[in-house]
């Protein structure tokens, strides 16, 4: 994500289950709860851009704040295909790490939304323990290199 793709404080929210999406990655999905997909066609509808978290329990089918967990991802929708199922076959793209600070449903809009934070990654300084880590992973790499 670079530094101009914008970081919206509040964005529709997409519960996973059985997956955790991280910075950078892409996912394909299919999505069948009506929650979920009238989330994604408001992203569609806007920036293409959603708060995506993770369900603490694969088996629960309709997800509730405390059954989320509030660290995830700002994702991109790359593409989006309505099935004949009338599920969704999306393909998710994780930018940055989100935090949903404030979850809440909207009755009136059907699907779930977050104002979000997006933390800046905390690397702690190499300690001499990680550094001659490091130099033996480059050592190994060009001896099998």
């Amino acid at each position: 994500m670079s530094p101009e793709t914008p970081r919206p404080a509040r964005l529709p929210l997409l519960a996973v289950r059985d997956v955790v999406v991280f910075p950078h990655m892409v996912l394909p999905l299919s999505v069948g709860r009506p929650k979920s997909i009238k989330a994604l066609e408001a992203a569609m509808a806007g920036a293409k851009l959603l708060g995506v978290v993770a369900q603490k329990g694969s088996h629960i089918e309709d997800p509730q704040v405390g059954d989320l967990f509030s660290v995830g991802v700002l994702a991109e929708v790359v593409q989006y295909l309505r099935m004949p199922d009338s599920t969704l076959k999306v393909f998710l793209q994780g930018h940055c790490r989100a935090q949903a600070v404030k979850m809440e449903f909207s009755e009136a809009k059907g699907f779930w939304e977050a104002d979000l934070e997006y933390p800046e990654p905390a690397a702690p300084p190499p300690t001499v323990e990680v550094k001659a880590l490091m130099r033996h992973s480059i050592e190994l790499f060009d001896e099998h290199a």
